[in-house]
């Protein structure tokens, strides 16, 4: 896996863990498609099926960044 994440996925999983829904990011002009398939992708680079578990993976990858 690959931890580096692009600054866009990263504003998108934030805004996700801040609660809002798929259809209310807005992101530099993005559509909601497309967010979505970013979601995908980041899904399947991290091995998960849900937006649950992605959020816990990424909360575990941010946690390993700032402690080393």
């Amino acid at each position: 896996m690959n931890n580096q994440i692009s600054d866009i996925d990263q504003q998108i999983l934030i805004l996700l863990e801040k609660g809002k829904k798929i259809q209310e990011i807005e992101i530099g002009g993005l559509s909601t498609k497309t967010i979505y398939g970013r979601i995908r992708n980041l899904r399947l680079e991290f091995g998960v099926k849900t937006n649950k578990e992605l959020l816990t993976a990424y909360e575990k990858i941010t946690e390993t960044s700032k402690s080393a």
